[in-house]
């Protein structure tokens, strides 16, 4: 996995990318060829939007036989790969670890006005249905 942190004074629209690849033109000690983002996080404290992006870093975009079975056969057999990962995340962004994320996610103290959202995942079809809770 891949961790990739980002500052924004607006919000980032990641989740039109989500399950989306591109070529690994970010992470240079990683090996693999490409790079699908898997999930974002987003911590927002003193007006700045604060994300961990996730990657996924693989040697193809094709999915893998369990992928193939959480989602309808009606999709393709791999990840779009239609990103450039570099150009998406354009300035002010940095490869961190799995310790630095815990720290950017787990802040010392939040206060009001704060927003920690984090496991942003899209759902597969058929567990995407939404059900109120009892009040």
């Amino acid at each position: 996995m891949v961790h990739v942190y980002k500052r924004s004074k607006t919000p980032i629209p990641s989740w039109q990318v989500m399950r989306h690849g591109g070529a690994n033109n970010i992470a240079p000690q990683c090996k693999d060829r490409f790079l699908v983002m898997w999930n974002a996080e987003v911590v927002r404290r003193n007006g700045t939007w604060h994300y961990v992006f996730q990657f996924d870093s693989r040697g193809s975009l094709e999915k893998n036989p369990l992928a193939m079975m959480l989602y309808p056969s009606t999709e393709p057999g791999s990840y779009p790969g239609d990103l450039d990962w570099g150009q998406w995340l354009s300035s002010d962004w940095e490869v961190i670890d799995e310790e630095q994320r815990w720290q950017i996610l787990h802040p010392q103290q939040l206060r009001a006005g704060d927003v920690v959202i984090s496991d942003v995942r899209p759902a597969s079809g058929r567990a995407a249905k939404l059900q109120a809770l009892p009040a």
